[in-house]
């Protein structure tokens, strides 16, 4: 399935707010609003455990199979409620489970506090993720809102560390606005970090208190949206980033010459930017509004490869909120080139 939204267990693994409308592919439990951590847990089927196994080898000789040996530098760690494996790794490796990683939000919201807006598990269990709301939203102009969001994700496979991510999401487009800053202390940096080594169990409660305590980011980032909202741009300058985003394909010969895709993808985010996007109007001919365009071609328009028609707006939402790195750089790529003093 292209969504890769973990069925195993015979039900979506995914929850969400209805507020917002059935999501990717029609699936998922529906919950009138804001859900607690243990809500988002049981509706999005994640109340099960990460449970360590011995990895074993087999041993043969002249007469075949002969038994298994324990391999002491691996373990593996399966699926309580389906035995489903979910990974290989190494001895060191410490299991956070999904209460767990939930238990980060208890920290900064508190237990009984509704944050959550989407739960859910993809690739059968091996990738969770939160991704909760957070109390303050600010506006970039009148009428065009920001929410400010917390991502969490965690890999069951030893793929990647526990992640917190700021997330802000444009409320009149549904555009994800995850972004970076360029040379960002502790104070204002948009992802946190747990490994699963050590004591990543604690490191993990006492990141709720860093979240919690932690404003900078969102201070300068409603600073840089606020800038971007207030410079206009002349077509000259939208077409210099456009060529930057999308460059021309340069031949074995030295011929500079745009594929076909390419062109595509330049005439359709300046189509969203002269007021086909979501808000367009709201933002206008500014630098705002073409980052604005180039984010609704990433979350919304721009195609993915192997992907059936039918499932290609599920999976580029899912792409862009998990952080896909494809849309991600690019989405970032205008964001720098943006907030640059000369876009040609």
């Amino acid at each position: 399935m292209a969504h890769r939204i973990d069925m195993t267990t015979g039900r979506p693994a995914l929850a969400y707010c209805a507020r917002h409308g059935t999501p990717w592919h029609g699936l998922g439990v529906a919950s009138p609003g804001l859900m607690t951590p243990i809500q988002a847990i049981v509706a999005a089927c994640l109340d099960w455990r990460a449970i360590e196994h011995p990895l074993g080898t087999p041993i043969y000789s002249v007469d075949g199979l002969t038994g298994w040996r324990e391999v002491p530098s691996h373990k593996v760690l399966v699926r309580s409620d389906t035995s489903g494996i979910l990974g290989v790794v190494g001895e060191g490796y410490k299991v956070v489970q999904n209460q767990e990683v939930a238990e980060i939000l208890s920290g900064g919201f508190g237990t009984d506090t509704p944050s959550i807006d989407v739960a859910g598990a993809i690739d059968d269990g091996r990738r969770i993720w939160f991704l909760a709301r957070l109390p303050d939203t600010f506006e970039v102009r009148p009428g065009d809102p920001i929410e400010q969001n917390l991502l969490l994700t965690a890999a069951h496979d030893g793929s990647g560390a526990i992640q917190a991510i700021n997330t802000p999401i444009r409320v009149v487009c549904a555009n994800t606005l995850t972004l970076a800053f360029r040379e960002a202390d502790r104070a204002t940096r948009s992802i946190y970090s747990i490994r699963h080594t050590g004591d990543a169990t604690i490191r993990a409660h006492a990141l709720a208190n860093t979240i919690a305590a932690s404003t900078g980011y969102w201070t300068r980032l409603r600073a840089a949206f606020g800038s971007l909202a207030a410079q206009a741009v002349t077509r000259h300058e939208v077409g210099a980033v456009l060529r930057k985003l999308f460059p021309d394909n340069v031949t074995e010969d030295g011929e500079v010459k745009p594929t076909a895709q390419v062109l595509r993808a330049r005439v359709r985010v300046v189509e969203l930017f002269d007021g086909a996007a979501q808000g367009a109007a709201i933002a206008g001919s500014t630098r705002w509004g073409l980052l604005q365009a180039v984010t609704q071609y990433i979350d919304q328009e721009q195609p993915t490869r192997g992907v059936p028609e039918a499932e290609q707006a599920g999976t580029r939402r899912l792409r862009s909120l998990l952080g896909d790195p494809t849309a991600q750089g690019l989405r970032q790529a205008a964001f720098d080139l943006l907030l640059q003093s000369s876009l040609t």
